[in-house]
């Protein structure tokens, strides 16, 4: 039961970037990359394994799942920019324009990013090369074990005291690959830990924690939107651990009067998060007058954004949907003949 909320947090982010919803961007961005932790050690084990073959039909599954998006969304981008001009391209977003180096130009092509790269055709495309990143790391079994799975969360731990209790800025808190170490460890805990407990308890967490617990979270994101105090101090890391907890009770969530609706607002998230700010330029080319930060360009912004979202999904998902089930397929039929028992997720 993960697309409503993948979708909430990517609408979140449209907030932040397109309307006047500050400092919940960040908010959501790390609750994504707990969640990415735990779906990537689940499918680890339960679909592909660590054996080289499962390895390779978890990379390239991995590939089709976020490069074809992509790689749409920066030629919508092109289109856009192409009409729109430099100048007031760039005005609308520093790092959108068509002048663009050739190191940068095979950056954005390869999705190989930061948020230093002064021209980005998907501005928010940065934080996919930090969730690339971290699948290659978990593929190469970084999370495959309960206890170096703790490790890499304590080392994180340790790493994020580290740059607080050192006063470091918060883009070294954010946009780096070892400050988003902390969530993605976080998520894998919660698979290992939620493994052990139903092993142990034979029956999943208690369902009355989930709303309370989602509550927490929602009003966590709120005050920080508020602009209260320290938002991106121990409220911020308050977030990831409210995350973690969102994501252990949504795992043992069964509904099934809400699966269909939750998958198919779940298949908005990620162009969701891809589109928004083209959303935006189409706005700035039909000579809308709010400008990005208001309201009056939020909410049109954000309908356009889940009508060429919409677009996105039923004209890529169906294109790649058997062949990744294919891959995956094959990498479990595989992983049971040379493996031995793996914990699951139920």
């Amino acid at each position: 039961m993960f697309g409503l909320y993948r979708t909430a947090l990517a609408i979140l982010v449209v907030a932040g970037h397109l309307g006047p919803v500050s400092n919940v961007g960040p908010y959501a961005v790390f609750a994504f990359y707990v969640l990415s932790g735990y779906l990537m050690t689940a499918i680890l084990h339960k679909d592909y394994g660590y054996g080289p073959g499962g390895f390779a039909r978890y990379l390239v599954n991995r590939g089709l799942r976020i490069l074809p998006m992509y790689w749409l969304a920066v030629l919508v981008s092109l289109l856009l920019l192409a009409l729109l001009g430099e100048q007031a391209s760039r005005a609308y977003h520093s790092e959108m324009g068509l002048v663009v180096s050739a190191v940068d130009l095979v950056r954005n092509l390869v999705l190989v990013l930061d948020i230093g790269t002064p021209t980005r055709w998907v501005p928010p495309a940065w934080a996919l090369t930090v969730e690339l990143f971290f699948y290659l790391l978990m593929g190469l079994g970084l999370s495959r074990w309960r206890g170096l799975t703790l490790a890499w969360l304590v080392a994180s731990l340790a790493y994020t005291v580290y740059l607080v209790v050192g006063d470091a800025s918060f883009s070294y808190r954010y946009f780096t690959l070892a400050a988003a170490s902390l969530p993605f460890s976080a998520g894998a805990a919660v698979y290992h830990l939620r493994v052990w407990w139903h092993g142990r308890n034979g029956q999943p967490s208690a369902g009355w924690l989930r709303w309370p617990v989602l509550t927490l979270f929602v009003a966590n994101v709120g005050l920080a939107s508020a602009g209260t105090v320290h938002v991106f101090g121990t409220q911020f890391y308050l977030n990831v651990l409210l995350a973690a907890g969102v994501t252990w009770l949504l795992a043992d969530w069964r509904a099934p009067r809400l699966r269909s609706i939750d998958s198919a607002v779940g298949t908005l998230s990620y162009p969701v998060y891809l589109l928004h700010y083209q959303a935006g330029l189409c706005l700035v080319l039909l000579g809308y007058g709010p400008q990005r930060g208001e309201w009056q360009f939020l909410v049109p912004g954000l309908g356009l954004t889940l009508l060429m979202s919409w677009a996105m999904a039923a004209a890529v998902e169906p294109l790649f949907t058997a062949i990744r089930d294919r891959i995956r397929g094959g990498s479990a039929m595989a992983s049971r003949t040379t493996r031995p028992r793996l914990a699951r997720p139920d």
